[in-house]
């Protein structure tokens, strides 16, 4: 599924004393910048964390230390409430470059380089070639520090990783989160890139061994639902799916959450 992932973006002034070090050890190299810092245009260090989570001190975790990572959040600015547009690394890494979303130009599928992985045979596979122009006419993606920055949903996506396939379209807005299963015959334990893991081992064995209980088991089912509807307050682990709540609260907002516009970028309200 795809889950809230960690996007730190955690502004710092550490870069400045750095610089000098910068230049000093590249002179003649044209390509190294020269940055300039002014009051209107201060130096900005930004930190970009991927395939991790939030088990960092700052973030309330007991039992991982980081104290380096604590001391930019504290000093900087931590976000507590962030969303990736897909579950998966290079599709992610394509919309934050292009600030477009990855389905809207042909990136969404994860590819990785090896022929063989895990004793599957990967197909043939040529990279898209789109001349994709990061200019903000086409740009998706909105300014956060505006003054008038106002976004009532999110959307993502997950689609191929390798071989594992599925194709997910979800929203979320600030209480509900609702996901589209086109695939509903692919489970979600499927094999993929971690199913070698000892952990992911452990947990087959005691499906098979029918040691987990009604709502771990779920996961090693043979299909997943078609439609997912979770309310983040009360169920922030995303466990009872209320698609057929018979609370009217929930079901008002399960509709509007159906019916918001499934155009990328196109952004409504949901009042």
């Amino acid at each position: 599924m795809v889950k809230r992932n960690l996007y730190l973006a955690l502004f710092s002034m550490f870069l400045a004393p750095l610089l000098p070090i910068a230049v000093h050890g590249a002179e003649g190299n044209s390509h190294v910048p020269h940055p300039k810092e002014s009051p209107s245009q201060p130096n900005i260090l930004w930190i970009y964390i991927e395939d991790t989570n939030d088990w960092m001190s700052c973030y309330g975790d007991t039992v991982i230390k980081t104290p380096n990572i604590d001391q930019l959040a504290s000093e900087g600015i931590r976000f507590d409430r962030a969303y990736m547009t897909s579950g998966v690394c290079s599709p992610t890494r394509s919309a934050v470059i292009t600030g477009m979303y990855q389905t809207s130009i042909g990136a969404h599928e994860h590819y990785s380089s090896f022929s063989v992985w895990r004793g599957n045979e990967m197909e043939d596979w040529e990279p898209n070639h789109i001349g994709v122009k990061t200019v903000p006419e086409i740009m998706h993606g909105m300014n956060m520090m505006a003054g008038d920055f106002d976004r009532d949903y999110v959307i993502a996506a997950r689609d191929r990783c390798d071989f594992t396939i599925v194709r997910i379209r979800l929203d979320t807005t600030d209480r509900y989160k609702y996901i589209r299963n086109f695939m509903t015959d692919k489970p979600y334990m499927q094999p993929n890139y971690r199913s070698g893991s000892e952990l992911m081992k452990f947990m087959r064995d005691q499906y098979e061994a029918d040691k987990l209980n009604e709502l771990e088991a779920q996961f090693f089912s043979d299909e997943r639902p078609a439609e997912e509807f979770y309310d983040l307050w009360e169920d922030p682990e995303e466990t009872n799916n209320r698609v057929h709540s018979i609370n009217r609260k929930h079901a008002i907002a399960f509709a509007n959450h159906r019916a918001l516009d499934p155009g990328y970028g196109r952004q409504r309200s949901l009042s």
